[in-house]
């Protein structure tokens, strides 16, 4: 049992503070308990304290026990992160969805009780109590090939590596290297061995160590794999017993979730750890939900696809994005990229990518209300293309603008890590922006693409410039809901930034009156009929895209 001290606060009933100073307020352990995929709800009337009104009662979501309440964002509803669950008067309702893991088959939120207005999300005098539980039981999910089959993706790999020192070539059963493996339906987590009791290291859910194909058995059931702690990667892709072993790694209707903590360590969903060329990386139909990066990592030498994703509310603090990835190669089809309306958290970018060459093709990213920044992201230049996507920026922003495409923001910084400040000697600036239909609820300027001109160097000293040759925006249908300029050029130097419309490159591209007009077909394609990818949203998880010829504007 836990005993509970919470200092006063009068809520939405008009109690005065001295009306509930300093119970002592004795909860469960678990406050309440749950089956996975069976809607259900519970009472928590009688946990109150004597004199407190339930329309008082708020939920609020913690990570991690211990966690003092000055080091947490502002307060914000339970429901507001976990949609899974509503709080209506004292009774808390589960809608059967999958949510977050405490013990091995079990998902888990940590929570701690508020007094406060119920109507309202942040901003009030909040009064903490200590940390409850919300567990909902789950099967656990299983790796298995043929009829074998392992608990856990360590004990994969040491299966594996056999008796061979870590690091050489393995001598257990290398025929697995290449192999596929499916996961039973149910739920993968780290273990939470000596948590509570000293020092505790929080391990990711599962390291992929060699070039193989991971999925679901089921692609209607998906395994979850989900992170207890919130503060490290669901998923690497890390050879850390094994040798570095070329090859593709795979992974296929999976979903991962919930390792975006309040610490702002730039996890994951699935971290590229691995820096060796001859690694590559695909991700099909996978669902990321609440990590702090869904995607991170890539190197020189490799190649990063995804295709067909769902990516919701990734993305929190300075160090995490929707997407944050550096590959040489990436491919970028099919995705919905999404902040759910209220999730007050999001402030960065949707899609950040650094990688040598991008190709993002028919996908979909949705601000709706939320303080973000870009929608994409190319830091530092790059031969790009962007085109039959759907790009929807809300009404709020964090700057003073609404920019949805940046190209080279940053120039050559941290475009050779751990270098001296030069681009890549094989970085090369050319951009595409084709048929996408653009929509902005921002009241104030919008910007479809800013270009930076930025001056820097390539590894050998000689000069090196951002600006894109070609560059090319045609054939995009944009409405905006305030001032809107579509392309812009700006110029960095020591005395600030200098800006200069382009309107020239906006000739070929149609331009609705407002943001209340609905999208139409646009006017001809004058580039002629172009083969592509257009954001259809056929998948059961409502993305995909398909080839298509676009004899008219936009995406829509």
């Amino acid at each position: 049992m836990l005993t509970v001290a919470l200092q006063g606060g009068g809520g939405a009933t008009g109690q005065s503070a001295s009306a509930v100073a300093t119970p002592r307020w004795r909860l469960p352990r678990t406050l309440a308990r749950f089956q996975a995929g069976l809607p259900g709800e519970v009472d928590l009337a009688p946990l109150l304290p004597p004199g407190l009104s339930p329309a008082a009662l708020r939920l609020r979501a913690n990570p991690m026990p211990g966690t003092a309440p000055a080091d947490l964002p502002p307060a914000l509803p339970l429901a507001s992160q976990f949609p899974e669950y509503a709080l209506r008067g004292s009774v808390l309702r589960y809608d059967g969805g999958m949510a977050g893991a405490l013990v091995p088959g079990a998902s888990a939120v940590r929570t701690q009780l508020e007094l406060g207005p119920a109507s309202g999300d942040s901003g009030s005098a909040v009064q903490l109590s200590d940390l409850a539980v919300i567990q909902v039981d789950s099967p656990l999910a299983r790796i298995t090939h043929g009829l074998d089959h392992w608990p856990s993706f360590a004990a994969l790999a040491q299966a594996v590596q056999g008796d061979a020192a870590a690091g050489t070539w393995p001598t257990g059963r290398v025929a697995l290297i290449g192999q596929t493996f499916e996961l039973t339906p149910g739920m993968l987590s780290e273990s939470m061995d000596g948590a509570g009791q000293g020092p505790f290291t929080p391990s990711p859910v599962a390291a992929v160590q060699f070039p193989c194909t991971v999925r679901a058995r089921d692609p209607r059931q998906r395994p979850v794999l989900r992170s207890l702690t919130g503060m490290r990667d669901v998923l690497q892709v890390a050879a850390t017993l094994l040798p570095p072993i070329p090859g593709e790694v795979v992974l296929q209707d999976l979903v991962l979730r919930d390792n975006r903590s309040w610490y702002n360590t730039g996890e994951a969903g699935v971290r590229i750890k691995d820096t060796f060329a001859g690694r590559s990386v695909r991700i099909e139909r996978c669902e990321f939900v609440r990590c702090q990066n869904a995607v991170a990592g890539g190197s020189r030498g490799q190649a990063l696809r995804v295709i067909d994703c769902r990516i919701v509310d990734c993305g929190v603090g300075d160090q995490a994005h929707g997407l944050y990835v550096s590959p040489e190669w990436f491919e970028f089809f099919g995705n919905h990229v999404l902040q759910s309306s209220g999730n007050r958290l999001a402030r960065a970018h949707l899609l950040k990518s650094r990688a040598l060459s991008s190709r993002i093709l028919g996908n979909r990213f949705d601000l709706n209300d939320n303080p973000g920044s870009y929608l994409i992201d190319l830091s530092n230049g790059g031969d790009a293309e962007v085109g039959g996507n759907l790009l929807n920026h809300g009404p709020a922003s964090d700057n003073t603008s609404a920019t949805l495409i940046a190209y080279a923001p940053e120039g050559p910084r941290e475009d050779r890590r751990g270098r001296d400040l030069a681009f890549s000697a094989d970085r090369r600036f050319r951009l595409v922006v084709r048929n996408n239909t653009v929509q902005s609820a921002f009241a104030g300027p919008n910007r479809v693409l800013v270009v930076d001109v930025q001056t820097g160097r390539w590894p050998d000293g000689s000069a090196a410039t951002t600006w894109p040759e070609p560059l090319q925006f045609d054939d995009n249908l944009v409405q905006a809901a305030g001032p809107l300029q579509l392309v812009l050029r700006r110029e960095r130097g020591a005395l600030g930034a200098r800006e200069e419309a382009l309107p020239g490159l906006g000739a070929r591209n149609t331009v609705l009156a407002s943001a209340g007009r609905a999208v139409g077909l646009g006017q001809p394609n004058v580039a002629g009929a172009y083969a592509a990818r257009r954001f259809t949203g056929h998948t059961p998880l409502g993305t995909g895209s398909e080839a298509f010829i676009f004899n008219r504007r936009g995406a829509g």
